[in-house]
């Protein structure tokens, strides 16, 4: 029972996901009317999904290798520590309680 599962009820709170975060909001993210999950941290700073660095720390390089520096600093703002793969279920987690919060 230790496993936290995306769907569940201890899962409405970001923190639980990603402890500095502070809240989840949708964001225009262009002039074509994409809109984008912000999160907004404890810093006062937001990341978004479509960010950069964001794109950058989820893809793989060319040579199949990760974009370390990317995934670590990312993951130190969120308060995760782990791989890349954990990062994206993260955010992956966080968009879907976005989603669920938004219907």
């Amino acid at each position: 029972m230790g496993s936290l599962h995306h769907g569940t009820i201890a899962a409405q709170d970001p923190r639980n996901l990603a402890p500095r975060v502070r809240a989840l909001r949708w964001r225009s993210a262009s002039g074509r009317g994409l809109r984008d999950l912000a999160i907004d941290l404890e810093d006062g700073s937001s990341i978004g999904l479509l960010d950069a660095d964001v794109l950058a720390a989820c893809a793989y390089r060319d040579d199949g290798g990760e974009d370390t520096d990317n995934v670590r600093a990312l993951s130190e703002r969120l308060g995760i520590r782990g791989s890349r793969d954990e990062l994206c279920r993260t955010l992956h987690g966080l968009l879907r309680l976005a989603a669920e919060q938004a219907s």
